[in-house]
């Protein structure tokens, strides 16, 4: 919610200054007017004597030959007022502190006088006077952390802050000392993981080298690899990934439809009788905040010092393509590029080889020899009698001839390939038996 009001704020331009400083100051102050308890620890968070406080934001105050100030939050009491300024990805401004400590100084007499600089990064000043004390932002978090599940709105407001990075301290902790030793040997296994996977991800959805991302290390702190651009419209981002969420500890892959795509509703229907009509269907969906998401997921943990991760996780990746290649042959009308909507002889071998309950390794390598014997033994024009849609009995059968003889003694998957060709014959067989008897009668 928080975010999207910040949107709208920062869009209306309502600040002439930073508007992420003004809009956050705004909706603390407001946290602090309406929930007594998270005011009373704020205060001793930042030292102030107990006190009848009003909370103000945005006030100005003149200066004699300076220019005027506006103080981000106040905080007034009967015997205590103190100033305090936001910083969120800036620091001071132009001897900001000191004309801050000068208005205090002119305007306030003997009252006794605060003044608190609140900052995101660090950012070490030394002010003698007035009560100074620095406090960070994830001080601030750490106070709504106690309160936010019980308030929607501090949930929400937390959220805004872990977004912009303001809840995250910055001490280093044993964690992440160790982390750091590690980070590039991680970051290389992940990447030779993701890269792993990577051919298969070309073969199963027919996909150019050229048509897709090279593997990155984006800012979600995720290795992946992917392409964008899965449906025919392209005014909204889509995207069809796969890769390792580090932070989650997670495989996953998934499709991801921005919410301004004329599509989106389509896809959401889709993907619910998708599953509902699939009961082995390991697909799942949930709502994003910039859009939609269809997704497979696995945890990670169970591979330490496994010394069978590599394939572990190779193999789950080729499942989730195949997955998300079903889910793509079966929805044909949201208009998929065609790439992912092909199916051809090949796609057919590994449904009948996952049929069978083949392992995923096998699956492939099995397919990868079935098109080196069949490109060995066939002219660039008779691939087109290929598709499963529309096959032809005596092309079975010389393709079938391709497993025996020369080519056959080096396939491994000879026997397999040749029960396959066999029951695509056999169904050929069939309907030509059933509309000879529709003919009769």
């Amino acid at each position: 919610m928080f975010l999207d009001l910040y949107k709208l704020y920062s869009k209306n331009g309502y600040s002439k200054r930073s508007p992420l400083e003004d809009f956050t100051t705004e909706v603390f102050a407001g946290i602090l007017k309406l929930n007594s308890s998270i005011l009373v620890d704020f205060i001793q968070l930042i030292g102030l004597p107990i006190d009848d406080y009003e909370v103000k934001t945005q006030i100005r105050y003149s200066l004699l030959d300076r220019p005027d100030c506006i103080i981000d939050l106040l905080l007034v009491g009967e015997k205590n007022i103190c100033f305090i300024e936001n910083k969120v990805n800036s620091g001071e401004g132009w001897e900001q502190l000191d004309r801050y400590c000068e208005a205090l100084t002119v305007h306030f007499g003997e009252i006794e006088k605060h003044l608190v600089y609140c900052t995101k990064f660090t950012d070490h000043k030394k002010i003698a006077e007035h009560n100074f004390k620095q406090i960070r932002w994830y001080q601030i978090a750490d106070i709504l952390e106690k309160y936010k599940l019980d308030d929607p709105y501090l949930h929400n407001y937390h959220n805004f802050l872990n977004h912009y990075n303001m809840a995250q301290k910055n001490s280093f902790s044993p964690e992440m000392i160790i982390a750091m030793k590690n980070i590039k040997e991680v970051a290389e296994t992940l990447t030779i993981h993701v890269e792993n996977s990577r051919p298969y991800f070309e073969d199963i959805f027919n996909l150019d080298k050229s048509s897709f991302q090279e593997v990155i290390v984006d800012q979600r702190d995720r290795v992946a690899s992917y392409i964008t651009n899965i449906l025919p419209v392209h005014s909204a981002h889509t995207e069809l990934l796969y890769g390792i969420k580090s932070s989650l500890v997670k495989l996953q892959t998934q499709i991801f439809i921005n919410k301004s795509h004329s599509k989106i509703n389509e896809v959401k229907e889709a993907i619910k009788s998708y599953i509902s009509e699939n009961e082995s269907a390991k697909l799942s969906f949930r709502p994003h905040s910039a859009g939609f998401v269809i997704f497979m997921e696995r945890k990670i943990y169970d591979l330490i010092n496994d010394s069978e991760a590599d394939d572990k996780i190779k193999n789950w990746f080729i499942d989730s393509f195949y997955e998300f290649s079903n889910f793509f042959k079966a929805t044909p009308d949201l208009g998929w590029i065609p790439a992912l909507n092909e199916r051809d002889l090949f796609y057919g071998y590994e449904e009948f080889l996952r049929a069978e309950n083949y392992r995923p390794s096998t699956i492939n390598t099995y397919s990868v020899l079935a098109k080196q014997v069949i490109e060995s033994g066939w002219g660039e024009d008779d691939w087109g009698v290929l598709d499963l849609y529309s096959p032809n009995k005596e092309t079975l059968q010389r393709l079938r001839a391709l497993t025996v003889g020369d080519h056959g003694q080096e396939f491994k998957g000879k026997i397999s390939f040749r029960q396959f060709i066999n029951s695509l014959i056999d169904e050929i067989k069939k309907r030509e038996t059933e509309n000879g008897e529709a003919v009769k009668n």
